[in-house]
This record gives C-alpha cells, structure tokens and sequence, in this order.
C-alpha cells in the first residue's frame, strides 16, 4: 500500500513538471530581459531569471499570459493555441521609441534645410526664433520626464538652474552644446542638463528673411 502511494505521488509530480511551459523573454536583438513580470489572467506568477527565462505551470489552450517590462517595452500578450504546451516559448518584446516612453508626439514637420545663403553665419536674434515640437510647454514637459537630478548641497537655495547654450542647425538638429552658466558647486547638474538636451529630438529651426537659419537658443534647466 506505501508503494502505491509512493508511486501515486511520483507519477503526479511528473505529470507537474511536464505540464510547466518555459517561457524565454528576449528584446528585438535577442537579448534576454531580467525581472519581466509574468501575469495570467488570475494570478501573478512571478519575474524572469537572469537568463530572461520563467516556467509557468498547466498553461492550457486559450490561456492568457501576460509580460510586462519597464516603460521602456510593449506589453506582450501570449495566448497558448494548443493544450498544455510543453516547449520552449520565446517571446520578442518591442522596445519603445522615445515618444512612446514619455508619451510625446514629436512628428512634426521640419522643413527641408536650405544651405544656399547664410551657410556658416549663426543668429543671435532671427526674425522667427527656433523652437522645440510643440513649444515650450511640450519642452518643459520632455525635460521634466528625461531629467535625473543628482544629489545637491546647496546653502538653503530652493531652486537651483543651469543655463545651456546651443546651436540650432537649419535641418532642427542641435550642435555646440555648452553650460554658459553652470549650478554653483554641482557638477552632475551640469552634466545631467548637457546629456537632457543632447537626447532632444530636432528642433524647429529659425527664419530669417524667409530663409531657414542656424541660431543660438539659450534656455534654463532647473533642477528644484
């Protein structure tokens, strides 16, 4: 009788461990994601491992399951299309474009650059300033989302500023990058404010008499 009972519980724990799906989390360059949250329909499963691999048990056909990443993927619904599916499933997740992260719209139409006049000449004041996609509530809004502000010391100054200066280019892109006025005793401020605008999308760029030109455009990365 302990025999039997013995291989009843044998034969039970082999049929879960047949009945588990391993799933392998990778992103478009087959690179494998750590701590991808698992989710079915009723319950939390848990994270991938290191390897970006999970084992999800009796996953039956028309189970949903659910991966989840950091804001930088697309959720990834799987959906199993046969009974207790026994091999190994790879899923691909997207990663987000920048607009998708932060929730921006940055298709907005730059006009071709035109290099005929003015090639090398930089406005300090042109008739029609450059100006980020959507204006300045839609930059105050990409700087806010992107900044990563730095531990700072300050003596009891509540609102601390660095000044970037730069060049706005005829096709939007920007270039001469530099602090004119940087945060007083705060490096990583500086350096924090260059990399935010770096990753700026192109920028609107500056008229003049009709004509695309390159400008300066300096504006304050506050850092509260």
């Amino acid at each position: 009788m302990k025999n039997l009972i013995v291989l009843l519980i044998v034969g039970l724990f082999a049929n879960f461990l047949q009945a588990q799906t391993t799933f392998l989390v990778t992103d478009g360059e087959g690179i494998p994601i750590v701590n991808v949250e698992v989710i079915s329909s009723k319950t939390n499963i848990g994270k991938t491992d290191k390897e970006g691999m999970i084992k999800v048990a009796s996953v039956k056909k028309n189970d949903t399951i659910i991966f989840k990443a950091s804001n930088d993927y697309e959720t990834y619904f799987y959906i199993a299309t046969k009974n207790n599916p026994k091999d190994l499933q790879e899923i691909e997740l997207e990663v987000k474009t920048i607009e998708e992260r932060l929730g921006l719209d940055f298709n907005v139409a730059v006009p071709e650059p035109d290099y005929s006049q003015d090639e090398e000449k930089i406005y300090d004041a042109p008739e029609v300033t450059a100006s980020f996609p959507g204006g300045p509530d839609k930059m105050n809004l990409y700087i806010s989302k992107m900044l990563q502000k730095p531990e700072i010391e300050h003596d009891g100054r509540t609102k601390l500023t660095c000044h970037v200066k730069m060049v706005v280019e005829k096709d939007g892109m920007l270039s001469n990058t530099q602090i004119v006025k940087g945060v007083a005793n705060c490096p990583e401020c500086d350096k924090e404010a260059l990399r935010v605008v770096k990753s700026m999308p192109k920028w609107i760029p500056a008229i003049n008499n009709g004509r695309r030109v390159r400008s300066y455009f300096i504006f304050p990365v506050k850092f509260d």
